[in-house]
Formats: C-alpha cells, structure tokens, sequence
C-alpha cells in the first residue's frame, strides 16, 4: 500500500516536471493559440479555486451522509454543493463501492468527490466544454509502464487535465 503511493507520488510530480517544462517551453500556447490557453488556465483557476473550499465542505457533507436520492436514482449533495456533485455517477457510484469494499459509505464519498472528481459540475457551466476544442495529449514509458499526460479539452468536449498509465 504505502509503495503505491510513493509509486504514484513519483509519477505525479514526473508528469508535473514534464507537463511544467513544456508549459514553460509554450507548447501549449503554440498548440492551442492564446485564446484556448486563456480560457483553459482560467477554468483550472476557477477549479482549483472552488477545490479549496470544497475539501471541508465535502468533508461536512460525506461525515453527516447527507445525500439525498436524485430522480434519476442515484445518491447527490444537496442543490446548493451542486459544483462537487457527479451528475453522472452521484456521490456514492455503485461500481466505486465494489471496487472499494472496505470503506464506509462516507469515505467513499469523500474521496470520489473531493480528491478524484473534484469541482465536476463546473464542465456543466455555460462556456467550459465545447466539443471540437484542442486537446494536448502526451503518451510516454517509464520505468516499462506506458504513461499519458493530458490537457485540454477530452471528445465529449469537457475540460482535461490527468495523467497516469495508459493500460
């Protein structure tokens, strides 16, 4: 467990060094014009941004369980925490507890919406995704391991920025 994470630590700050030097290095400015570079840093500051304050908000939410069931039947904060919901999977998806059988439901939550979905919701705002827009894609190995780093905007046009294996 703990070499995992080291593991995954390491590859983090490798994609970080690399996506870092070729930020520095105008590729992305090169690749997508101002206009799209712009706009992408400016929805990974609003992101960031909303992430701070959701971290204890989420926290707040998952301790108290206090989700309620969606009409589409699926588990969802309350309106007001819209931006840290899943409009897709909820907050507690059902694949994510099979996958994680040992966590109770509000860790689950926790971590699902705070670390791996932060801010979802915001791809749902008027001006953020658009589909056709430039993405930044990056495939490379390390250490035998096939690894990708993305940015930009992914084929359903919502807003990218991940990296980590591509098996």
């Amino acid at each position: 467990m703990v070499l995992h994470v080291i593991e995954l630590a390491l590859v983090v700050w490798l994609i970080g060094i690399v996506f870092g030097l070729e930020l520095l290095a105008g590729l992305l400015w090169w690749r997508f014009g101002l206009r799209y570079s712009l706009l992408f840093a400016g929805i990974q500051l609003a992101s960031w941004t909303l992430r701070i304050p959701g971290y204890p908000i989420i926290g707040i939410l998952s301790a108290l369980h206090y989700w309620e069931i969606g009409p589409d039947h699926l588990f969802h904060w309350p309106t007001w925490a819209w931006i840290y919901d899943n409009e897709e999977d909820g907050v507690l998806p059902e694949w994510y507890a099979k996958a994680n059988p040992t966590w109770g439901p509000g860790l689950r939550a926790f971590v699902w919406c705070a670390q791996r979905n932060s801010t979802n919701n915001l791809r749902y705002v008027p001006g953020v995704s658009k589909i056709g827009r430039p993405l930044y894609r990056r495939d490379f190995t390390l250490a035998g391991r096939k690894m990708y780093f993305q940015a930009g905007w992914n084929p359903s046009g919502f807003p990218v920025i991940s990296g980590g294996s591509a098996n």
